[in-house]
């Protein structure tokens, strides 16, 4: 039987490293003391960093020469529940930081998971996460930001593939607007791999949203139903021109310039009128309530939830990192009576309706059931 063991990471867990507890004050010393060959019986586990608490965790790197996993025994870091960047880049909430790199895979630590709901920022000429030589990542529900020097990568893939998925990611400048230097950067992916960019909103300043140097034939690169953007130099699509032509661009991809392979989907803006609040330094990365970007992707049975962990739901996705909320949701409404073990249910799509008919047999001038007591508290109803 697979258990889950997690470990809460934290700055403010003073203490208590290596305890029954599995407390730790930064990334490096829950790797330290956690890392292992996870699939043996005596262990079985599947190996999860929790990370809550305000301010930075620091940076780890995953090495093959300290884990072994497979496909049920694999290591997952996310963010604890409250403690999610919420679609927004927020400070007083736990987030990675790496002075060079945030998250290092390296070197065949496969079936690794990073996120949901994890804040990564990056100093200098750095990258939030470098994938090196891994199959069968999955990197889900990241906010990624970098600052200072000549900027950085949001995801770095060297000789990465087979499985491996980055869905649901907002990489985006940092607090001075000018740093995120390529989005998403696949270098060599040799091999016959494969790599999905699904569901991503992707800002970079001085370079590329999503390029692809030296990617050999034989590797199928897609990416589908991202937002992608640049500003004043650059493309928001490039490959290396050694090796033209191996890189499918999604056909549900929307940009700010003419790139997108459907033309309803070319020169869509990065602006208010997109998305809620993309002011530099305080972006909120929802959609707003008419965004171009919305109900214009395709379902995918990799991506089942938005950045938030919510439900990717209705016939058409919405483009980038945030589902948006106007796909039709489908409800159901019980109410029970008090005295009474009868039950009124009503159901429907769309929004829940303000006012619920009330049965035939409930006397409306007082509230109560004609032949067995009166309706309970209305806030006690459930939604399933």
């Amino acid at each position: 039987m697979v258990t889950t063991i997690i470990s809460k990471v934290g700055v403010s867990k003073t203490g208590g490293e290596g305890s029954p507890n599995y407390e730790y004050t930064t990334l490096a010393a829950w790797e330290l003391n956690r890392r292992g060959d996870i699939t043996t019986a005596g262990r079985d586990t599947i190996e999860v960093a929790e990370i809550y608490g305000g301010g930075s965790v620091g940076a780890v790197t995953l090495n093959s020469a300290n884990w072994t996993v497979d496909a049920t025994h694999y290591v997952h870091i996310r963010a604890a529940a409250g403690e999610s960047h919420g679609g927004t880049f927020n400070v007083n909430k736990a987030y990675i930081l790496g002075n060079v790199h945030a998250i290092i895979i390296n070197i065949g630590v496969n079936y690794t998971r990073i996120g949901p709901g994890i804040s990564i920022t990056v100093n200098n000429s750095g990258t939030g996460v470098f994938l090196g030589y891994n199959n069968f990542c999955i990197i889900d529900g990241i906010l990624m930001r970098s600052y200072q020097s000549s900027g950085g990568t949001g995801i770095y893939g060297l000789n990465c593939g087979t499985g491996s998925i980055i869905r649901n990611c907002c990489i985006h400048p940092g607090s001075d607007g000018t740093n995120c230097y390529k989005g998403v950067y696949i270098f060599r992916d040799g091999g016959n791999h494969s790599l999905l960019v699904a569901n991503c909103t992707i800002y970079a300043h001085y370079s590329f949203s999503l390029f692809c140097r030296y990617v050999p034939s034989a590797c199928t690169l897609v990416s589908q139903n991202c937002y992608l953007t640049t500003t004043t130099t650059g493309t928001c699509y490039a490959n290396s021109i050694s090796d033209p032509g191996t890189f499918s661009k999604g056909t549900n991809d929307a940009t700010s310039n003419t790139e997108a392979v459907t033309a309803s989907l070319q020169n869509i803006a990065y602006t208010t009128a997109n998305f809620v609040n993309v002011t530099v330094g305080s972006q909120n990365l929802h959609l707003t309530a008419t965004s171009a970007l919305r109900s214009k992707g395709i379902v995918l049975a990799d991506v089942a939830t938005d950045f938030e962990g919510g439900n990717r739901t209705g016939l058409i996705y919405d483009i980038g990192a945030d589902q948006g909320s106007n796909v039709p949701m489908c409800w159901n409404y019980t109410a029970q009576y008090k005295n009474s073990s009868k039950l009124y249910k009503a159901s429907g799509c769309g929004s829940f309706p303000k006012n619920i008919r009330v049965p035939n047999n409930v006397d409306k001038s007082s509230g109560k059931m004609i032949d067995d007591g009166m309706l309970i508290d209305p806030k006690r109803y459930s939604i399933g």
